[in-house]
């Protein structure tokens, strides 16, 4: 039996992950550093390897933007009942009324925004980097 668990996110977390697209910077360390001064993080852990890393950069009081950095091929149930539980703390502790997201356009992407709680707002054409297009969901409380 594997042993999960959430970590607090350390910037070091994101060397870990070689495949995120959409980065907020080239620079894996000094984008964790960001994701920490914007809002809540924290990282989770099986048979101690981090497998995801997420949060919520707080915009303003009620409204922040969720983000979550995979390792691949490790998205699955017991991954996204841990995400949906955190999220679900982190609104509630931050008395959030709106969260929002920003992905990928596809059945995959969308299954797992629904599964956390999320529903569609809007495609925006040409958003991403190399002009593709990208999907905004939001939880409103």
């Amino acid at each position: 039996m594997s042993e999960n668990r959430i970590i607090e996110f350390s910037p070091e977390h994101l060397l870990d992950f070689e495949d995120i697209e959409g980065r907020l910077d080239d620079n894996a360390e000094r984008e964790g550093i960001a994701h920490k001064q914007l809002g809540p993080c924290a990282s989770f852990t099986v048979d101690g390897k981090v497998v995801m890393c997420g949060g919520i950069h707080v915009f303003w009081r009620g409204m922040g933007e969720a983000w979550m950095s995979l390792r691949k091929g490790c998205i699955g149930p017991s991954v996204l009942f841990v995400a949906r539980e955190w999220l679900n703390t982190c609104i509630g502790l931050n008395h959030l009324d709106r969260v929002q997201a920003i992905t990928h356009v596809g059945g995959k992407w969308a299954r797992t925004m629904e599964f956390l709680g999320f529903s569609f707002e809007a495609e925006f054409r040409k958003f991403g980097p190399n002009g593709v297009d990208k999907v905004m969901w939001a939880r409103v409380q």
